[in-house]
């Protein structure tokens, strides 16, 4: 028995997948490389291959160049100095030996408040104090401590000094200025306390990280206040902080 099919049904039905039409091509396709490392003037490059070239169009090809951090070699070496966070960084400090931590600090002296000041001029001015007020830790806790920075930043009696300054506003603003600056050390002169516990064994590096670290973000809310008021509480939060600390060892 022959049994004859219809014309469409033999031939396909005529909806067939060969008759599908491809996607468009919409956009060049380009495959780029890693970034290779940061070089000293602060840039890095990568090399970008064009592999899909779609007919009348044109992609723009991916940037093979752009701005970095420069770390040297010497830099990248150090134990703390490139750690992520504040917590990281202080406790890396904290438990490292003598030498180390000379080596870290003359290679890379950058304080933590000082580390997040944009303004390179302002930093290496931030950096300087610090390093100019190092001797005052050396001195017993209290008035000589006090007097020590009070004379590195030339403040004497701030009522006779702002009186002298008269009406001369950039005089005002350079004792308000200094005045500031000595309430941050202050701050630190805390910092430097609680690492003089950790020495004596009294505490616990994990301890003297967490209230280093808290007095350091004290610091940096203080320098980035812009009122009177916002300068109180963060004083008064500060000086919570290390009563409650006190208390609690």
């Amino acid at each position: 028995m022959i049994v004859t099919l219809p014309f469409a049904l033999a031939a396909g039905g005529g909806g067939g997948g060969s008759s599908r039409s491809k996607p468009s091509c919409t956009e060049d396709t380009w495959s780029c490389s890693e970034w290779g490392p940061c070089k000293k003037d602060e840039i890095q490059t990568r090399t970008c291959t064009l592999t899909t070239d779609c007919p009348g169009v044109e992609t723009a090809k991916p940037s093979e160049k752009e701005s970095c951090t420069y770390v040297s070699q010497v830099l990248s070496s150090l134990k703390c100095h490139n750690l992520n966070t504040l917590k990281e960084r202080v406790t890396c400090r904290l438990g490292l030996e003598e030498n180390d931590l000379n080596r870290e600090l003359k290679i890379a002296y950058l304080p933590e408040e000082c580390r997040t000041i944009t303004n390179k001029g302002e930093r290496e001015e931030c950096v300087l104090i610090y390093s100019r007020s190092q001797r005052c830790w050396a001195l017993p806790i209290g008035s000589e401590r006090t007097n020590c920075v009070n004379q590195i930043l030339g403040i004497t009696d701030i009522k006779i000094q702002k009186e002298s300054c008269a009406n001369d506003n950039a005089c005002l603003n350079s004792l308000r200025k200094n005045v500031y600056v000595s309430i941050i050390l202050r701050l630190y002169d805390l910092e430097e306390r609680a690492e003089d516990l950790q020495e004596q064994g009294k505490i616990t590096k994990e301890q003297a990280a967490d209230i280093i670290s808290s007095i350091e973000e004290k610091k940096v809310e203080f320098r980035k206040a812009t009122s009177k008021e916002q300068r109180k509480q963060i004083i008064l939060d500060a000086k919570a902080l290390w009563q409650a600390f006190v208390t609690k060892i």
